[in-house]
């Protein structure tokens, strides 16, 4: 009789919770995130701590694009970027790092724009050089940069600005254009 108590009461009580758990709406079961869900704001896809290599026709890696977060467009092969390094090497094999609060990637064109203290570092037999702006474009299979913004550039041979640069960073080969000031001292 106990016996036959007992699972009756266990019966009624495994019922009374499964209609109180269907009847509840499902959030009082869900753990509270601490973090915020970033919007995606029209984008297919939206990741965090990304990292992107290029490979060049021989399969060897041609560049790395590290970013913080990312959001890609599917249609148009673009993606936004934020807080983004890119690692390459020039022809000789010495490192290029370019970096930037905020970057757009233009699939079409293979291209980078970097906004936002952007920064690119090179190093040369002479010393290492820093380019510095707001905005920079980077083709990444011809390594070229160029920006239509000021810009400095600061080596151990002195620094220099201007308004405007076209850059081979392959080959370590800079124009600048426009408003060119500074000093520069000739190893």
């Amino acid at each position: 009789m106990n016996r036959q108590l007992a699972i009756t009461t266990t019966a009624a009580l495994l019922l009374a919770a499964v209609v109180v758990i269907w009847r509840a709406p499902p959030t009082q079961f869900l753990t509270a995130s601490d973090k915020p869900v970033a919007a995606l704001g029209g984008a297919d896809s939206f990741m965090t701590s990304i990292v992107t290599r290029i490979y060049d026709a021989q399969g060897s890696v041609k560049a790395q694009i590290n970013a913080r977060e990312t959001q890609f467009y599917r249609s148009q092969q673009n993606a936004e970027l934020n807080a983004v390094t890119l690692l390459s090497n020039d022809a000789a094999g010495r490192p290029i790092t370019l970096s930037g609060a905020r970057g757009s990637y233009f699939g079409d064109s293979n291209e980078l724009e970097l906004n936002g203290d952007v920064v690119i570092n090179l190093d040369a037999p002479s010393g290492a050089t820093q380019l510095r702006g707001e905005q920079f474009r980077y083709q990444l299979l011809s390594q070229i940069a160029t920006s239509q913004q000021p810009l400095t550039i600061t080596s151990a041979s002195g620094e220099l600005s201007a308004e405007q640069l076209y850059a081979d960073l392959q080959q370590q080969r800079l124009k600048l254009s426009g408003g060119v000031h500074g000093h520069h001292q000739p190893q």
